[in-house]
């Protein structure tokens, strides 16, 4: 029978030859706590990752980023954000700035990627397109009334009174938050005038 020295804590293993073998002290531990290590970090990445986004969506409840950011965590968006993202168009800067904007955003089903995609190679018809669906200031459902506002491409948008239609869209939506801003939803796309 084999006899196992007591004067060291390692951790015995069993070779291929069936030998019973002690490890180098602190194996087991430093890969015990390289494991930990790893674990931590994935976890803070994890973390830190969602905390830099600035916006989380569950359920109902919306800790909102910037306009921008809230557009693209939605999901009901993407062809929006995708040509805000543009470059030349500078709608993502607009969106994500510090500036004050309220924006009527169509949903993926008004604005189709085949739209999209006819206007990318026009960065400044996309521009005026995605512009006419954005005023500055933070303006909520309430104060929707009957009247004009003008928005950054220079467009009028006139709102029947209910506060529920803007140049004879329906707004299906109001009052997503941000923090430079607001977001009301649209069934439709508005065009530029002209």
């Amino acid at each position: 029978m084999e006899s196992f020295s007591t004067e060291t804590a390692s951790p015995r293993t069993r070779a291929k030859d069936g030998q019973c073998r002690t490890a180098p002290v602190g194996t087991a531990r430093r890969h015990h706590l390289l494991a930990l290590a790893a674990l931590l970090a994935l976890v803070g990445f994890a973390c830190s990752s969602s905390i830099e986004e600035g916006v989380e969506i569950t359920g109902e409840t919306r800790i909102a980023g910037s306009v921008f950011d809230v557009l693209d965590a939605d999901g009901r968006f993407s062809n929006l954000v995708e040509g805000a993202n543009v470059a030349e168009t500078g709608v993502a800067d607009v969106l994500k700035d510090g500036l004050a904007v309220t924006i009527f955003a169509p949903t993926d089903d008004a604005f189709t990627e085949a739209m999209l995609e006819s206007l990318i190679e026009d960065p400044e018809g996309l521009a005026e397109l995605l512009n006419s669906h954005v005023v500055e200031g933070r303006i909520e459902s309430a104060d929707l009334g009957s009247g004009e506002l003008t928005s950054l491409a220079g467009g009028a948008l006139t709102f029947d009174g209910s506060g529920s239609t803007l140049n004879d869209i329906s707004i299906v939506e109001t009052d997503l938050p941000a923090t430079n801003g607001v977001i009301h939803v649209l069934d439709s796309l508005l065009v530029p005038e002209g």
